[in-house]
């Protein structure tokens, strides 16, 4: 009998532990396979990327070719394709195939309505959006408006158009959908907000100027959306109407989704039942992408933190089901069962079964319908039986499915089915993500494993040189293994939609990275907890699923602390920063490859001064200008002053029923001031004038915040954010060290009344050399009066009018103590003071009216520096 080894370093070690591992791993193919195919192996993915190009070609079209021009640009468009890379050969049927398919794509996309009528509502559902930024979000009485504007009969409807047409539900609960006309569009995808609109029933969209207007600045906005529709958008109830199906409408066959319908709202209940120790909402978002009664806030720090993507039902939800619930009990089942060919298929079915009756279930969510099918197909790939023709080692192996094939196949039937699909934003972030990680996830894997080297090379020893246990050694490379693949996975997927998420977002979460990684573990065993007891009620403890929530939670809210969670991105053309990522990733394989020569290592360089140069702020305009700004907000007020160099101020930042106004004003105005310190100042915390201040805190950390500051803001804002208040009378703040000594301008935050709410708002003064801006909050009565009372200037060159332009009684009060020379109203109908200002002669203008307001100042000193009046 062979003797046992006398010590640990003798011992064989598994998993080949002690192979050394300080030079990269190379990512060599497994034994008895040949090299993975060439490219012109690999007729999906040519189909897929001929078809993407037909969609960018098509949708980008400045006008719409006939049918022989479009016909034979996309043959041309094919034919050079595949010149250009070297692919094209006498009698190759997929070089025809796919110029054909790209002719086809084509056609329909050049035939298609504008995508960018659809882009400005397009909902926001990729990982870097939060859900007070989607557009049209419905007010509080939703549901009560809808039963209500949805009922009108056809009388009151206007002249039938092109918009017009039979309703087609994609989900069980009839909110999604797609509106079928045949007449002018081939079909309109539509976010409803309509409960109860049943199968066949005809829609129609009212005049395009009966919903109220986005909130809009200065900056130039998408164009509003028209009479053509495409893409995806979303409605209101007061947006559509329904009418009577004309004479003739043949009725389409009903989608057999009841049973879907009945088994989701059991598991919806189910799910319902385990908040009571949970957020609300939170399991159902999590499990079938309900997102409606989750709580704005906790969907904002998964936004902030760069882990959205765990919310929205996806990819990584379908993964972590299989790799740690269905492929368990796979295993469990072919220990039991016979080894047999037959009882592999039919497990291999049963898993695919498992993962379609998923897509219903979670509403048919485009990534949940994409994942599924995905996962289905790689796990029958193995089962399918091999061509006779097929080499001999790949016989004798176990076939395996080719990702990149399967990536390929699904964005050409992708832009089969949807002309337009190349420029939709979720389809642009869930594919470029993929991608990211089919080229990206193994060189970085392998760079990292090359860094970790040394730390796993000092864990084979103690301090003193002996060897460890071999258990211990093979843990630390399993630990290092699974740390590189999932920081690798991650950074792969967040660099690869950059692109996407700087001109769409224009921020993103560089601790996502990290995050991402540290809360999957947590997330795995949440997820199985949770579908464990949702199918298992009664069964499951309660913290088996509470206590990983809540470590989840505070992991998140952890990181959500640091710096630049999330990071504020500048302006910049989108195809720049593609181009910059496009050679980062080219170099991350080379260098995984071994092949760094100088020339890399120079390109390397090159590439980093040349992303330190782009994400230089940049500063726009005169330098040493004031540029005040009130904004479109409708019923609320927002204004924003950009004092030179020295202070980018936001007073106020609030609507009653615009809820869009962080993304479509507000955002767009702060990142053309890119590299002005942001401060935030805040009259009181009323809705109309603080909706936005949550977002402004969590997104755009100010430097400075002045005024009243509710607890959930504070808890928002990093420790580093000054805070400054005034219980009454005046306070005087510098603009700050890094100011332009040049700069002749004073900020002054006044306060009247230390009372709560409208009547203990706070003003702001700024001064511009000689001339003073007062902005007052909400204050017309006792508040006001104390305000007056206050050691003003006795002439001002703008006022922004208390209370939206109310009619105070101290109006000529106000006028006479103030003198202002013109005077804005935030208000979203005229203002009851305004004919009183016209019959003194006093200039006004309001943005119900003009739309945003603004105005500019200069503030260089000049030679005789203007006396200070003692006021």
């Amino acid at each position: 009998m062979a003797s046992e080894p006398t010590s640990a370093a003798e011992r064989a070690p598994p998993f080949d532990a002690r192979r050394p591992v300080a030079a990269p791993p190379r990512l060599a193919a497994p034994p008895q396979l040949a090299a993975p195919p060439r490219l012109a192996a690999r007729p999906w993915l040519e189909l897929g990327l001929a078809c993407a190009i037909a969609s960018a070609l098509g949708g980008c079209a400045s006008v719409r070719a006939t049918p022989g021009i479009t016909l034979t640009c996309a043959l041309g468009a094919g034919a050079a394709w595949f010149a250009a890379a070297r692919r094209w050969r006498a009698g190759d049927a997929r070089a025809l195939g796919c110029a054909a398919l790209l002719a086809l794509a084509l056609l329909r996309a050049a035939h298609a309505p504008r995508p960018a009528d659809a882009m400005h509502d397009a909902p926001h559902d990729a990982p870097h959006d939060a859900p007070h930024d989607a557009p049209h979000d419905a007010p509080q009485d939703a549901p009560q408006d809808a039963s209500q504007d949805a009922t009108r009969d056809a009388a009151s409807a206007p002249p039938r158009h092109g918009w017009e047409g039979r309703w087609h539900a994609l989900a069980p609960d009839g909110m999604r959908g797609w509106l079928e006309d045949g007449r002018a569009l081939p079909g309109v995808r539509i976010e409803c907000e309509l409960p109860g609109l049943a199968e066949d029933e005809w829609i129609a969209r009212l005049d395009p100027a009966a919903p109220e207007r986005p909130a809009v600045s200065s900056v130039e906005r998408d164009t509003p959306l028209g009479d053509a529709w495409s893409g995806v958008a979303t409605l209101r109830a007061v947006e559509c109407v329904r009418l009577a199906a004309p004479a003739g409408a043949g009725a389409a066959p009903p989608w057999l989704a009841s049973r879907w319908s009945r088994a989701r709202g059991a598991l919806l209940a189910r799910a319902q039942a385990l908040e009571r120790d949970l957020p609300p909402g939170f399991v159902r978002a999590l499990l079938y992408g309900e997102s409606r009664a989750l709580d704005p806030a906790l969907r904002d720090l998964f936004a902030r933190t760069g882990t959205l993507h765990l919310l929205a039902v996806s990819g990584t939800h379908l993964v972590l089901l299989c790799a740690l619930l269905l492929d368990p009990l796979g295993w469990l089942a072919r220990a039991c069962l016979p080894p047999r060919r037959g009882v592999e298929l039919a497990l291999g079915l049963a898993r695919a079964a498992l993962l379609f009756a998923y897509v219903p279930i979670a509403l048919a969510q485009a990534p949940v319908s994409r994942s599924a099918l995905a996962l289905g197909l790689a796990g029958l790939a193995a089962l399918l039986p091999l061509s006779p023709l097929a080499p001999a080692p790949l016989r004798a192996a176990r076939r395996r499915a080719d990702v990149a094939s399967l990536w390929g196949l699904a964005l050409a039937l992708e832009c089969a089915l949807d002309p337009l699909a190349a420029h939709r934003l979720p389809v642009q972030l869930s594919y470029l993500a993929t991608l990211g990680l089919l080229l990206g996830c193994g060189p970085l894997r392998a760079l990292l494993l090359a860094r970790a080297a040394p730390l796993v090379e000092a864990a084979r020893r103690s301090r003193f040189g002996a060897a460890r246990a071999w258990w211990l050694e093979s843990a630390a490379l399993l630990v290092a293994r699974a740390a590189a693949t999932a920081l690798a996975a991650s950074l792969a997927a967040v660099l690869a939609t950059l692109p996407i998420a700087w001109s769409a977002f224009r921020e993103c979460a560089p601790l996502g990275v990290l995050a991402t990684p540290l809360c999957m573990p947590l997330f795995g065993v949440l997820l199985v907890a949770l579908w464990a007891a949702v199918l298992l009620p009664g069964w499951v403890p309660v913290a088996c699923y509470a206590r990983p929530c809540e470590a989840l939670l505070e992991l998140l809210a952890w990181i959500d602390r640091a710096p630049w969670t999330p990071l504020a991105l500048p302006p910049r053309p989108l195809a720049l920063v593609a181009l910059l990522v496009a050679i980062a990733f080219a170099l991350v394989r080379a260098a995984a490859r071994g092949e760094w020569s100088a020339r890399q290592r120079l390109a390397a360089w090159l590439l980093a001064a040349a992303s330190a140069f782009v994400c230089a702020p940049r500063l726009a305009g005169d330098a040493h200008a004031v540029e005040i700004e009130a904004l479109d907000v409708g019923h609320g007020t927002c204004v924003a002053l950009r004092v030179a160099t020295a202070a980018a101020i936001v007073y106020d930042a609030g609507s009653r029923e615009r809820p869009g106004l962080q993304r479509d004003a507000l955002e767009p105005l702060l990142s053309s001031w890119e590299g002005v310190p942001l401060w935030v100042a805040l009259s009181h915390a009323d809705l109309d004038h603080s909706a936005a201040m949550p977002w402004l805190a969590g997104h755009r950390p100010p430097r400075v915040w002045l005024g009243e500051l509710p607890a959930a803001i504070d808890a928002l804002l990093p420790r580093s954010t000054r805070r400054i208040d005034v219980e009454h009378g005046l306070a005087r703040i510098a603009l700050g060290a890094g100011a332009d000594a040049a700069l002749d301008a004073e900020l002054v935050l006044a306060r009247g009344s230390a009372v709560a709410g409208n009547e203990g708002s706070r003003a702001l003064l700024l001064r511009v050399r000689d001339q003073w801006v007062l902005l007052c909050g909400d204050a017309e009565a006792d508040g006001l009066a104390a305000l007056l009372e206050l050691p003003l200037p006795p002439r001002v060159r703008l006022l922004l009018w208390p209370h939206h332009g109310s009619d105070t009684p101290l109006l000529a009060r106000l006028l006479e103590r103030v003198a202002p020379q013109e005077v804005w109203f935030s208000a979203a109908h005229e203002p009851p003071v305004a004919p009183e200002l016209a019959r003194r002669g006093i200039a006004w203008r309001s943005t119900h009216r003009d739309g945003p307001l603004r105005l500019t100042l200069d503030a260089r000193t000049s030679e005789a520096p203007p006396t200070r009046r003692a006021w």
